[in-house]
């Protein structure tokens, strides 16, 4: 009987990178996370640190709202608040005193 020859893989994403894979074989994945920040960032149901910390959780909470409420506009106001808000969001994530991720 012969035996199969596995090829090796390995890739490493830095923190905070967007990021995805596409198996075109039989693979495993293994996503390994560290946790850095105190332990309050984390979501106490959060055993291996790949949710959103807590902040952004509540950030994105209030970002569902936010979407929701310009919803209801008519669609030219709708595209206007739309762009503002964006406009909005690049313009803080620029302008604050340390705008590179914790290391």
């Amino acid at each position: 009987m012969r035996r199969k020859k596995f090829v090796y893989v390995v890739a490493f994403f830095a923190a905070l990178w967007f990021h995805n894979t596409l198996a075109l074989t039989t693979c495993v994945n293994v996503n390994v996370f560290w946790r850095h920040l105190d332990a309050d960032n984390y979501n106490s149901k959060d055993l291996y640190g790949n949710h959103d910390l807590v902040l952004a959780s509540k950030a994105f909470s209030s970002l569902r709202h936010v979407i929701s409420s310009l919803d209801a506009l008519p669609s030219p106001y709708r595209e206007f608040y739309y762009l503002r808000a964006e406009e909005s969001l690049k313009f803080a994530s620029n302008h604050r005193e340390d705008s590179s991720p914790a290391s």
